[in-house]
């Protein structure tokens, strides 16, 4: 999709600005928002919503391989080929390189917005450390969708991309 919207046709077409490309991603969407966020530093920003610490997963599965893969079956919903083994396998074999703390060096702001405190404060604590000082963490008590805060969801991220 970035690779599209970088290019100089379809960015005429649809009027984007490829210097100006934020993405955002929830739960499991949100690890894989602050993976390709981090390997591409012309992005503007990511929104991390509720985002799944997945390489924390795999550390953890290693102790109960066939409890990750039960778990990663009930969540590959609609990953067409996708089965929870093959999941677990991955996450285990990549799951140090792919835990969200790691990431943070690479990771452009606002930053994550999360239910729980832990996953956030981790992150931002590495991105921090590695310098970066637009990134945001906020703590919302509500549940994994968001279902009950879905404006003060909005501003957030409006709020936070605004100011880049």
């Amino acid at each position: 999709m970035l690779a599209y919207l970088r290019d100089p046709q379809s960015a005429a077409k649809l009027g984007v600005d490829p210097k100006r490309i934020a993405i955002a991603g929830h739960s499991m969407g949100g690890w894989v928002t602050a993976q390709t966020a981090a390997k591409d530093p012309d992005l503007l920003g990511a929104v991390l919503i509720s985002a799944a610490d997945m390489g924390a997963r795999g550390v953890q599965g290693k102790a109960d391989p066939t409890a990750l893969a039960a778990a990663m079956d009930n969540n590959r919903e609609t990953l067409a080929g996708a089965t929870g083994q093959g999941m677990a396998d991955e996450l285990i074999a990549g799951g140090e390189a792919w835990r969200l703390d790691t990431l943070g060096p690479g990771l452009p702001p606002p930053g994550p917005l999360q239910r729980r405190r832990p996953d956030t404060d981790r992150l931002i604590a590495a991105v921090m450390a590695a310098g970066g000082t637009k990134a945001q963490g906020f703590h919302v008590a509500t549940d994994h969708g968001w279902s009950d805060k879905r404006l003060t969801l909005q501003a957030l991220v409006i709020n936070g991309l605004a100011g880049l």
